[in-house]
């Protein structure tokens, strides 16, 4: 699952080429395991989150202000669930196949979540929300994704974060704004099935209603939500 996000981290971050990911980081477990932190009462999954969770804390559970290096960000995790992320040179992740879930807006949708660090620091995390649907059910999961997708834009309104269109975008649609001193970037990809039942993260790609035959197409729905702490945001029209 890891390698089918390689295309949306380089939409997501420039200069990436090559995603790889390894398991998890068994130094920090094993710092963890010495001071007995494992036997604290842990999250279950999924985790309840709403959207000022999802801009203020790492993997959804993890203050951001909380944690200065990587191997802290591992620690805490141990520490707050029964999850450890893997680990690869562009950052930590935890996705389904780490027993990784999240529920908002009475929806649990698939996520895979992510947090990079450039020099020890915390330089970047998001979530990528993945609403997969079939050759006859795209309208269903449709309106599912767009219920998520327009709940999370309402509560981010209603606590005082105000989203900007970024212009020139392939997304169906991108949009950012500042959470105190954060940048904060949503965007929604449509992914068509590729004939290998791979899925095609080429964002110039975007799935129509059907192939070029006229036949209704698999794919899916990506709801990507990026917060880079102390960036600072586009120029609203750039």
């Amino acid at each position: 699952m890891k390698k089918t996000f390689y295309t949306l981290i380089i939409t997501l971050f420039a200069g990436l080429t090559i995603y790889c990911a390894t398991s998890a980081a068994s130094d920090a477990e094993s710092k963890i395991r010495s001071n007995g932190e494992l036997s604290r009462v842990r999250l279950r999954m999924p985790v309840d989150v709403n959207g000022r969770d999802l801009v203020s804390k790492v993997f959804g559970f993890i203050e951001s202000d909380s944690i200065a290096s990587e191997e802290e960000c591992v620690a805490k995790c141990g520490e707050l669930s029964s999850l450890l992320p893997s680990k690869d040179e562009y950052g930590l992740w935890l996705e389904k196949e780490d027993g990784y879930q999240l529920s908002c807006y009475g929806d649990s949708p698939e996520v895979t979540a992510m947090a990079r660090f450039d020099d020890e620091n915390l330089s970047g995390y998001g979530f990528f929300f993945i609403f997969p649907y079939t050759d006859t059910n795209r309208q269903q999961v449709n309106m599912r994704q767009s219920a998520f997708t327009g709940a999370l834009l309402q509560e981010l309104n209603d606590f005082g974060l105000v989203m900007e269109g970024a212009q020139d975008s392939v997304a169906l649609f991108d949009v950012y704004g500042k959470n105190g001193n954060d940048s904060v970037e949503i965007r929604l990809i449509e992914e068509k099935s590729a004939p290998d039942a791979q899925f095609d993260f080429d964002s110039s790609s975007l799935s129509p209603l059907a192939d070029e035959n006229g036949v209704p197409a698999a794919g899916r729905y990506v709801l990507i939500l990026q917060i880079e702490p102390g960036a600072q945001a586009p120029a609203v029209g750039q």
